[in-house]
């Protein structure tokens, strides 16, 4: 960016202009917004706009990443409207980190701004805030199951809205060390009769979506996964949907096969690949030596079977549409994998013109670019934009060298 500044005069003064637009934008945010330490109540908007919000969570960020039980909060969350006072503070602060986590990718509204940032933002980052003042007057001892979804969920709502970008490596790490302290990386079976069924699989379930993010964090920061030091022997999440268990269960669900599409399939799934993930991460973050030529084209290999090996599409197009594998869950599984492709090749790609050894890499590189943003497109014209604000795809892939292609730009 600073050297297209440099060749293009006119973006200095853009630059200055919305510099002095920010400074002059936080001086006076706190007179434009309602204040964060308002009673949570009086920061909950309409009934419309709540149900549309968390529909939405859970037709995106839900699909994938897991970290409500649909049923149980569905149960509460009409009976919240029945007396609005006697809801539990800990479920109003979920219904307002799962509002912010969507509110940004909303289609409901054209979008406004107010400073340099959106208006949806904004009410995003006052609500994120408002739950953080909460959280943070919570007992440390007695932590329970809402304690920890929180948690995550305000570390995915702060990703989603860029709060605190620089932070959100050293946040992810730090909440998977928290939830080690508490024995989230063991299988919960270890902790015996104390532990309910229901227990024991939201515990699996946060623990997978915990060692997702921080990875994701560390592969975009360009920094080590907390996750390749550490050991762990919490089981994969079972691939059953949430009205397969509840409170009360005394035994656990039967899992359904590979193939077949729960709403826990894609943390089922991924966790095939998470320790090449993490191997790959530790390798592009090595600061001692680098990786040779030989061993990236085996670690292109092993990437290339692990794409193969996920379901297809046409896996489940026998099946009922409910069963149905949705565009979000395989755009997610794929890009995880192939954005490896391009942070492999690269650094090879860029001596292509001088060594044609390294041809290969240049279109690995493209190839890889422009199905990325392929399938970012057609995700976001379908009307579904979480990927666009939660990852760094569409940065990676178009910041190639400066031979990237017409296609991938034209994406």
């Amino acid at each position: 960016m600073k050297e297209a500044i440099t060749y293009h005069a006119s973006l200095s003064r853009v630059q200055r202009d919305l510099k002095t637009l920010q400074v002059t934008w936080k001086s006076e945010k706190a007179n434009a917004l309602p204040s964060k330490d308002l009673n949570l109540l009086d920061l909950l908007p309409g009934r419309e706009n709540v149900d549309h919000l968390v529909h939405l969570y859970f037709d995106t960020f839900e699909t994938v990443y897991r970290i409500l039980h649909a049923p149980t909060f569905w149960s509460e969350y009409h009976s919240m409207w029945e007396d609005l006072q006697a809801v539990r503070p800990a479920f109003l602060v979920t219904i307002l980190l799962v509002m912010a986590a969507v509110n940004c990718i909303s289609p409901k509204e054209e979008s406004t701004y107010i400073g340099d940032s959106a208006t949806s933002r904004e009410v995003a980052i006052l609500w994120i805030e408002s739950c953080e003042l909460w959280l943070q007057r919570q007992s440390q001892k007695h932590i329970y199951l809402a304690i920890w979804q929180i948690r995550v969920l305000l570390l995915l709502s702060k990703i989603t809205n860029t709060v605190k970008k620089k932070r959100t490596w050293t946040l992810a790490g730090n909440l998977m060390r928290q939830a080690m302290s508490a024995g989230f990386h063991r299988d919960p079976t270890l902790l015996g009769a104390k532990v309910s069924i229901f227990d024991q699989e939201m515990r699996r379930r946060l623990w997978a979506t915990i060692v997702e993010l921080e990875l994701q964090t560390s592969i975009d920061r360009g920094m080590p996964s907390a996750s390749a030091g550490i050991s762990f022997d919490c089981a994969p999440v079972l691939n059953v949907n949430d009205e397969d268990f509840e409170e009360g269960s005394q035994k656990s669900p039967t899992p359904k096969p590979w193939g077949v599409y729960t709403a826990a399939s894609f943390l089922h799934i991924s966790q095939e690949s998470l320790s090449l993930r993490v191997s790959l991460n530790s390798l592009l973050n090595e600061l001692s030596s680098h990786a040779q030529y030989e061993e990236v084209l085996g670690y292109d290999e092993k990437v290339m079977q692990k794409l193969q090996d996920i379901p297809s599409k046409t896996d489940s197009q026998g099946m009922q549409e409910v069963h149905k594998f949705p565009d979000l869950l395989h755009t997610l599984l794929d890009i995880q994998l192939r954005q490896f492709l391009i942070l492999l090749h690269s650094p090879f790609a860029r001596q292509a013109e001088s060594n044609s050894r390294y041809s290969l890499s240049k279109m690995v590189c493209f190839n890889a670019a422009s199905s990325i943003l392929d399938q970012h497109s057609k995700l976001t014209a379908s009307g579904n934009h979480m990927l666009l604000l939660f990852r760094n795809d569409v940065f990676r892939t178009i910041h190639l060298p400066q031979y990237s292609c017409v296609k991938c730009y034209s994406k």
